[in-house]
C-alpha cells in the first residue's frame, strides 16, 4: 500500500511503506531498462543500423556542434578548420609600405572576425618575405611584410562568425 501523504495517519506501518516504496523503485528500474532497449532499437533504425565497428553511421540531426559552433547546415563553399572561405585572390606584397585589399565583406555579427592567410606564390621568392602582419577593417585588410617588395602572394579570407 503506497504512503498517503495527504492523510499520514492511515494506519500504514513503516515496514509496509518501505516494502511498497521498494516495489515501486524496482518497477521504475524495470521500466527504465525496457525503455532503454526500445530507444536503442529506434536509434539503430534511425541511424541505418549501428555496430561496434561503425557506431555513428548515417546520423540524422537538426543541428550538430563542432568546435564550439552549433549549426543546422554547413556551407557548401570550401571550408577551413575555422570557418567558411569567403574571399580569395592574389596580391603583390609591398614590404612595410603594405598593400590594401578591399573586400567589402561586412561580415556579421562581427565585421572583423576573419582570418587572412597569405602565402607566397613564387617559389623562387621563398625566404625573402619576412614576417607578415595584417590590419583588418569591415571592408578591407592592410597586409605588410618586413622582407622584400614586389613579391606575388595568394590570400584567402576565412569568416570566423558562427
Amino acid at each position: 500500500m503506497p504512503i498517503n501523504r495527504s492523510n499520514p495517519n492511515t494506519g500504514q506501518t513503516v515496514p509496509d511503506a518501505i516494502i511498497s516504496t521498494n516495489t515501486a523503485l524496482k518497477q521504475l528500474e524495470d521500466d527504465r531498462i525496457a525503455d532503454t532497449a526500445g530507444l536503442d532499437a529506434r536509434v539503430g533504425v534511425l541511424e541505418g543500423g549501428r555496430s561496434g565497428a561503425n557506431p555513428w553511421r548515417k546520423i540524422h540531426t537538426n543541428s550538430i556542434r563542432l568546435g564550439g559552433v552549433t549549426r543546422n547546415s554547413w556551407p557548401s563553399a570550401s571550408s577551413g578548420a575555422f570557418g567558411q572561405v569567403v574571399y580569395g585572390g592574389s596580391v603583390t606584397l609591398n614590404g612595410t609600405g603594405g598593400v590594401t585589399v578591399t573586400h567589402n565583406l561586412n561580415l556579421t555579427p562581427t565585421a572583423t572576425a576573419y582570418i587572412v592567410i597569405v602565402q607566397c606564390s613564387d617559389i623562387s621568392k621563398v625566404g625573402l618575405i619576412g614576417d607578415i602582419a595584417c590590419s583588418k577593417t569591415a571592408t578591407s585588410v592592410l597586409i605588410k611584410n618586413c622582407g622584400n617588395t614586389n613579391i606575388p602572394a595568394d590570400i584567402v579570407i576565412i569568416d570566423l562568425n558562427p
